[in-house]
């Protein structure tokens, strides 16, 4: 398992996640977003929180035999800089 360093971003905001596939594993399912929550098959993954806190999303292989994960925590700030 492999650990992103953390991401910072505000409610709302779109956050983009890219897994790093490496021999026949191609696909992967994505868990832990907020919206969308999650994504199955897809190298690439973007959600975004409607509220704050520390949330950590999940990069799982499809393939068999394939047990490395990656994990990125996010922590999601509430932004104010518009009131």
């Amino acid at each position: 398992m492999t650990t992103a360093p953390g991401v910072k971003a505000c409610v709302g905001c779109d956050v983009s996640f890219t897994a790093s596939v490496t021999g026949s594993c191609l696909c992967v399912d994505w868990s832990g977003g907020g919206t969308p929550d999650s994504n199955e098959g897809m190298c690439s993954f973007t959600t975004h929180w409607g509220s704050p806190g520390t949330k950590t999303v999940t990069a799982t292989p499809q393939c068999a035999g394939e047990k490395d994960r990656e994990v990125t925590v996010v922590q999601v700030d509430l932004d104010m800089s518009g009131i």
